[in-house]
């Protein structure tokens, strides 16, 4: 009975993924050292279906270079010369697959970048109450004197 009950324990520590690995964003924003806090730690996206696949949401600047690093210290893509290159500024949602395995657009099959879907709205300071306003049969929101279309946009 005991020996049943230790294995059907190792069997769910196992299962649940005490040992599990983390992984983290390094690149030239960091110095290339592997930084242990939220900002930089991926997360499991629950949203990916077939894949092991992680995100995180990070501001970028122009000529930031990237990699993902291990806990293990395993580096992704590993080698020189294939670091990611970031376009343009912006906060960025990236996207990482260890198993390599991310198909067209993805840098060495394991890394993508897209603009983050937090828009200007959500970053607005909240110093008075946002109006609701129908213009033209548009509806856009006023905060703090900016206009934003219901997307978050800031219309001009």
């Amino acid at each position: 009975m005991k020996k049943t009950l230790l294995v059907i324990c190792a069997l769910f520590v196992a299962a649940v993924g005490i040992n599990a690995t983390d992984y983290y964003l390094v690149g030239s924003m960091t110095e290339w050292t592997k930084i242990v806090e939220a900002k930089y730690t991926f997360v499991l996206n629950e949203k990916a279906v077939g894949v092991t696949e992680y995100m995180l949401t990070a501001d970028l600047k122009k000529d930031d270079e990237l990699k993902v690093v291990s806990d293990a210290d395993e580096w992704f893509p590993a080698g020189m010369g294939n670091n990611y290159v970031v376009a343009a500024d912006g906060k960025y949602d990236i996207y990482f697959r260890p198993g390599k395995d991310g198909g067209e657009g993805w840098h060495e099959g394991c890394i993508y970048l897209t603009a983050s879907s937090v828009t200007a709205l959500d970053k607005a300071v909240v110093e008075a109450r946002a109006v609701k306003v129908v213009e033209n049969g548009r509806i856009y929101i006023v905060r703090n004197g900016i206009r934003f279309n219901i997307t978050g946009a800031v219309v001009e």
